[in-house]
């Protein structure tokens, strides 16, 4: 019982705006088996969220743009979408972009260029760890193409672990 006040008091200065979360069992710590609720928005989950790193690449290239980031949870990416300002066409080997975990030297998500295209999406499922130095860039250089260089957007999708 002590531990639901002391949860009470700590969350909820405000006696009147938190009357409703005394009935909240306890389950332990950082365990919630029934969701939260956030302004009206029940999450059952851990939050999906997004990692946006952008620069100019050369497509006929392999490499990373320069940009980086290192989690500070392990992450399990979800999908990968990248934005160009430069479509490449009649390529006999299409770029592959994607994010290269430095520290473990290993490619975490990839998504292939199409013909034509300056959006392109894929599913993904590599993970990070905590730590792990990210970056974006290109994995597999384009062959052939016309358009061989450009900005390139990217959204990484994860999960913290």
């Amino acid at each position: 019982m002590w531990r639901k006040a002391a949860i009470f008091l700590l969350l909820c200065p405000v006696a009147l705006v938190c009357a409703a979360f005394q009935n909240v069992p306890y389950y332990g710590p950082n365990s919630f088996p029934q969701g939260i609720t956030i302004n009206g928005v029940k999450m059952s989950n851990a939050p999906t969220m997004t990692w946006a790193p952008s620069g100019s690449v050369t497509y006929a290239s392999t490499g990373r743009n320069g940009t980086f980031w290192t989690p500070t949870a392990p992450i399990q990416f979800t999908r990968l979408n990248a934005s160009v300002s430069t479509a490449v066409t009649g390529c006999t080997t299409y770029p592959v972009l994607g994010v290269f975990d430095a520290t473990s030297s290993t490619w975490v998500a990839t998504l292939t260029m199409t013909n034509g295209a300056f959006t392109f999406s894929s599913n993904a499922t590599g993970t990070a760890a905590a730590g792990d130095s990210l970056q974006a860039g290109i994995q597999t250089a384009g062959v052939g193409c016309t358009g061989t260089s450009g900005n390139v957007w990217f959204t990484a999708t994860y999960i913290m672990q």
